[in-house]
């Protein structure tokens, strides 16, 4: 659909990728499948965001997990923003003319 209206697609991220259990990951919905789809698509893959449960909880309270200083997510965003930046920089400008 956002490409019938000229909607450029940033990237592709990959939510609930994971879940990390003794330093093991396991992927239980399946590994790599929003991956392969960004580059079937031709999209860039931005990252994955593993199931942390620090994540559910600062949902369930309505608190930013920013917030909290905590290295997992931050890493796990950190690589997302710079992927994303790096992907707004790549994306060429369209313009749009209106018509009357």
């Amino acid at each position: 659909m956002f490409k019938k209206v000229n909607v450029n697609i940033i990237g592709m991220i990959q939510n609930m990728s994971y879940f990390e259990n003794a330093g093991k990951k396991n992927y239980i919905f399946g590994k790599d499948g929003v991956m392969n789809e960004s580059e079937k698509l031709n999209y860039k893959f931005l990252g994955e965001v593993p199931i942390l449960e620090e994540i559910s909880n600062s949902c369930d309270s309505g608190v930013p997990i920013s917030f909290k200083n905590s290295e997992v997510f931050q890493n796990v965003f950190n690589k997302i923003s710079e992927n994303f930046l790096d992907s707004i920089l790549m994306t060429k400008k369209n313009t749009v003319k209106i018509e009357s």
